[in-house]
């Protein structure tokens, strides 16, 4: 099985035009990107700035775009900005508190209460629900 590829953080001039400062601290890598923990020059804020390339950049940035069109929703991670470099592209997000994935798997300490599951399932059908009827 071969390795997840490891697609670099962006360089200066990129990070320029994304609007962010690292440096940019490797997060972790999934599926075809890289994801890189950063701040936002405008005030601060934590953010991630994620890297792909390949076909898959395509029919995300479609999607993007789509969501970016429409007003925000509160379960939708919007995308701040959005920059192609050659083959790669750099996607700029908030960088949530709390990764749900590991919260939701346990491997924060304790028991995930049933009424926070209810929660966040909730909060994840209303995001998606959005999404398909955006098409």
């Amino acid at each position: 099985m071969a390795a997840i590829p490891r697609f670099p953080p962006p360089d200066q001039a990129t990070q320029n035009i994304l609007g962010i400062q690292g440096p940019a601290t490797h997060l972790t890598d999934g599926g075809f990107k890289s994801v890189y923990a950063c701040t936002l020059v405008s005030d601060g804020t934590a953010a991630v700035v994620s890297v792909s390339h390949g076909p898959e950049q395509a029919a995300e940035a479609a999607v993007l775009s789509r969501l970016a069109s429409q007003p925000p929703h509160p379960h939708v991670i919007s995308v701040l900005s959005r920059h192609d470099v050659g083959d790669l592209t750099y996607a700029v997000s908030a960088r949530l508190h709390v990764d749900l994935f590991d919260e939701v798997i346990g491997v924060l300490p304790g028991v995930l209460p049933e009424a926070t599951a209810r929660a966040h399932f909730t909060q994840i059908l209303s995001g998606l629900r959005h999404m398909h009827r955006l098409g």
